[in-house]
């Protein structure tokens, strides 16, 4: 009988990649783990996943690797010369390397150009990576974090640590971004429920954006947002890049602005144990203030029906054809 480990085990991207490997001749190998020929392999690679069943999609973007990249055909024509005239010897590979690392392009041609594939979970699969970075010393590993759709002249520039509000052409710079972090924090659920693809990013019901970079690289790490109401702002969802840290900190952040006046979520079970027995946001236990907020149709009950969770705020109510029992916490 087949088991679901061995299922799971079959379909991960370990497995498949080399299961991919082992169907091509050596030469066809060989020519796809040259660093400029990752775009067909990974058009190689989604259709023998897809004979297996498993859809994937083909991501072009950038791999954000440890040292810089030098190869000739890296240089730009500007770049040649302006090497040529530092005295260097275009023959070099060692002083090419030296000389970018050393130059004002050092931070941008870390940014490697790349194609890999993602399942519709956001799990990456890069069917080369192995042979193109850390074979050749480019990268320690394949971290999910230096898989980007931007390089990093084309970041949102933002101060360390500080959560700040993108306006609404920011949003659509950086909405593929976000996605990818909100599909990284929703997906042992299978998603966030009205966030669907990177364009319901700049959807005009969802007004409130702040986003933080707070490692040493230039990326956005982690997002929360919600909607501007009469009454405040609710908050609607976070996203975040995997890393435990970064998850603590934006956790840390809302719980915050959840303690402020004017913010608030509608929440239950894991998330309710966060926000409220350890961030000590208050929960809102007027019947009347709840139906104001909500404008939906509940069943009020108080106390948590089957007397689980503290609080005398809750209620139940529909959500997606099924009865779900919920509370709002914040400060109103």
């Amino acid at each position: 009988m087949i088991k679901l480990k061995d299922i799971l085990f079959e379909t991960s991207p370990l497995y498949l990649i080399d299961a991919w490997k082992q169907s091509l001749s050596s030469s066809e190998l060989k020519m796809y783990c040259v660093r400029d020929n990752c775009g067909p392999a990974a058009l190689d690679f989604k259709s023998f996943a897809e004979k297996k069943g498993i859809r994937l999609n083909r991501i072009e973007g950038f791999f954000k690797a440890d040292k810089v990249a030098s190869q000739k055909n890296d240089f730009t024509p500007e770049m040649k010369q302006e090497f040529l005239n530092d005295g260097g010897n275009f023959n070099n590979a060692v002083e090419r390397e030296e000389w970018v690392e050393n130059s004002k392009y050092s931070d941008q041609w870390k940014f490697i150009p790349h194609y890999w594939l993602k399942d519709d979970n956001g799990v990456i699969y890069d069917p080369v990576g192995k042979e193109q970075f850390i074979d050749t010393g480019y990268s320690k590993d394949l971290n999910r974090s230096r898989y980007k759709l931007s390089d990093i002249l084309s970041e949102l520039e933002l101060p360390k640590g500080k959560y700040v509000a993108p306006s609404r052409d920011d949003l659509d710079d950086i909405k593929q971004v976000l996605f990818d972090l909100i599909q990284t924090a929703y997906a042992p659920i299978g998603g966030h429920l009205k966030i669907n693809s990177p364009d319901d990013i700049t959807n005009a019901d969802l007004d409130y954006w702040m986003v933080a970079d707070i490692d040493a690289d230039p990326e956005i790490d982690v997002t929360y947002f919600g909607r501007n109401t009469p009454i405040g702002v609710k908050h609607t969802g976070i996203g975040h890049d995997g890393v435990r840290s970064h998850i603590k900190h934006v956790l840390i952040q809302k719980t915050k602005e959840l303690r402020k006046p004017g913010h608030y979520v509608e929440i239950s079970g894991a998330a309710f144990d966060s926000f409220y027995k350890r961030g000590g946001v208050p929960t809102i236990d007027d019947e009347d203030i709840v139906r104001r907020v909500l404008k939906k149709d509940i069943e009020w009950h108080g106390a948590h029906p089957k007397g689980t969770k503290p609080g005398e705020g809750w209620y139940t109510r529909m959500i997606g054809g099924k009865p779900v029992t919920k509370i709002l916490i914040g400060n109103l």
